[in-house]
């Protein structure tokens, strides 16, 4: 949706991109582009300062961004597609610089940042005219380049990538030259989107496949990640947006649907809202053994007992159930449990990642 609540451009499988009037979305519609290429969820970027739309036009080894003009207008609509010697994968992410897009041309050019499928992390100088191509990436990017965010200013900027066994969260503060990752102690878990809290800037949210982490301070040397998902579970988190007006956060899911909520500027609570809807939790779901138990509830003596999925049990212990957190190592090898408390009426099974 353009931010002035004009129009909308609406993406279908592949390289099929449709532009519509907004909110009467079946009026004045037509295709901006109907080709071949681009991805199943393909990857696109509206500049609607300009009326611009980028889109991932690669197809075979052709590495190509599709740029189309005029998006708005079908009769002064056109479309070319954009290539250069670095761009050397396919697209995966994109994202218009919003401090060097921000007005009317010609007052200001387009700045693209490109994210690349090979790791490779591009930046893209007047992409709406006479596109100039240069790497701003690390050579310690691995992966696929899965989301790109701007930080405070122009200088700042976020990448994470979605592959298994990679530094998934990377943060540059002067514009490229050199970066820093974010891992901390987040889970080899795939990123897929990332989120700065623009009243507390020193913390972040991110989208993986196990639902929404966050961490209440991104600058220290080595981040703490923390499960937060709000009645999510843990389910793929594909992207994470941005309500400026009253900051309300809309997350998107693969399988769950859409959930919202909202940033403040209180410090960030570990799992608050996870522990107003369930009398017990555990968390994280994903760790080395490490594992903290809580209730906002003093519910006594507990039996805790553990069992691998195949249904032996593998550990059995009691603990107490207060309304203080209780923090449990376990020595058990990396897999999938069940953990089971049953404490007086009330019983809880919670499934936990060891890695």
């Amino acid at each position: 949706i353009s931010n002035d609540g004009t129009y909308l451009v609406t993406s279908y499988p592949g390289q099929f991109h449709v532009f519509s009037n907004y909110p009467n979305v079946n009026s004045n519609v037509y295709p901006i582009v109907n080709g071949s290429g681009g991805d199943f969820i393909n990857q696109a970027e509206l500049d609607d300062n300009r009326h611009v739309l980028y889109t991932n036009a690669s197809s075979g080894s052709n590495r190509r961004i599709g740029r189309y003009t005029n998006v708005n207008n079908q009769t002064l609509l056109n479309g070319s597609t954009l290539t250069d010697p670095l761009l050397n994968a396919a697209p995966s992410a994109f994202k218009l610089n919003p401090y060097a897009t921000g007005g009317v041309p010609p007052t200001d050019t387009a700045t693209l940042i490109v994210g690349l499928k090979n790791g490779r992390l591009l930046k893209v100088l007047n992409a709406d005219t006479s596109p100039s191509f240069s790497t701003i990436g690390s050579p310690t990017f691995i992966g696929s380049v899965s989301d790109i965010e701007f930080g405070e200013n122009e200088n700042e900027i976020f990448v994470t990538m979605h592959n298994y066994g990679v530094q998934s969260i990377w943060f540059t503060d002067n514009g490229g030259t050199t970066w820093r990752s974010l891992e901390g102690n987040l889970p080899d878990l795939p990123v897929k989107c990332i989120l700065q809290n623009p009243l507390r800037p020193q913390e972040l949210i991110i989208g993986t496949e196990l639902g929404v982490w966050a961490t209440d301070d991104f600058t220290v040397a080595s981040p703490n990640w923390i499960q937060a998902y709000n009645g999510m579970s843990d389910v793929t988190v594909l992207d994470l947006d941005l309500r400026s007006s009253d900051n309300t956060i809309l997350a998107t899911t693969h399988g769950r649907g859409m959930f919202t909520s909202q940033f403040t500027a209180a410090p960030l609570s570990v799992l608050e809202s996870q522990l107003d809807s369930n009398l017990i939790s555990i968390f994280p779901t994903v760790s080395n053994g490490q594992i903290t138990i809580a209730s906002k509830n003093n519910l006594g003596e507990a039996n805790m007992t553990i069992y691998n999925i195949s249904g032996q049990k593998v550990y059995a212990s009691k603990i107490n159930i207060s309304d203080s957190r209780n923090e449990i190592n376990l020595n058990l090898n990396s897999g999938i449990y069940l953990v089971n408390i049953n404490v007086g009426n009330v019983i809880e099974t919670k499934k936990i990642i060891i890695k």
